[in-house]
């Protein structure tokens, strides 16, 4: 894990920004002190910068059920302001023991197609760091009755899975230790690494769409 410190917004009675995207709340976390500041300035209500290590930002997400997203240093956080939240922060939530290692779900591992599981929601994808492996064995367990491609569960340090994601552009989620999670109803019936392919082949149908209207442009003409 590269960064250190990290940097977020609070505000009067103790309260953080978050995404809202319908149960699920995503906190964002600024790389960059100088960042977190310039984004405050787009927010009406009047707030101060906070930081805390990432070990204590890990403690407090198994703490809450919130969802955070790093913003990366120099890039703008362009959220439609109807989508923001304040949500409860109280620095008391991370004063716990400190967790070492997680699970994750991942599809196709050790191959070159290999991906983590991960929840779509909007335009972000939110990956789960179980704590316990019976928790992440129960989910793929759900998974696989919903006929979705069963992943395995692979132990992975919590810091290096946090960096994974960062890196990635995904946000991250502590699965607590029974916490109850359920897979969403549907399911996307591709994977991401399908994306272009999938895309290459509307675009044929597209051309061959516009080749057969020429055609019967030209039949009607003769």
């Amino acid at each position: 894990m590269t960064m250190k410190r990290l940097y977020l917004l609070l505000f009067e009675e103790e309260k953080i920004l978050s995404i809202a995207l319908g149960q699920y709340r995503i906190v964002p976390i600024f790389e960059s002190e100088e960042d977190a500041f310039g984004y405050s300035s787009n927010v009406e209500e009047s707030s101060r910068i906070i930081s805390l290590e990432l070990k204590d930002l890990i403690n407090y997400a198994r703490a809450t059920s919130y969802s955070f997203k790093l913003v990366a240093r120099g890039t703008q956080l362009n959220v439609p302001l109807e989508w923001l939240e304040l949500v409860e922060w109280s620095s008391q939530k991370y004063q716990t023991q400190n967790l070492q290692e997680v699970y994750i779900l991942l599809f196709e591992s050790g191959k070159e197609t290999e991906g983590v599981h991960s929840l779509k929601i909007n335009r972000y994808d939110i990956v789960l760091l179980f704590e316990a492996q019976d928790d992440a064995t129960r989910y793929c367990l759900l998974l696989e009755a919903q006929d979705f491609p069963t992943p395995t569960v692979e132990a992975i340090l919590v810091e290096d899975a946090i960096d994974a994601c960062d890196v990635a552009g995904y946000a991250w989620q502590i699965v607590k230790t029974e916490g109850l999670t359920l897979p969403p109803d549907k399911n996307l019936q591709q994977t991401d690494w399908q994306q272009d392919e999938l895309e290459q082949e509307d675009q044929n149908d597209d051309d061959q769409d516009d080749l057969e209207s020429i055609r019967r442009k030209l039949e009607g003409l003769l």
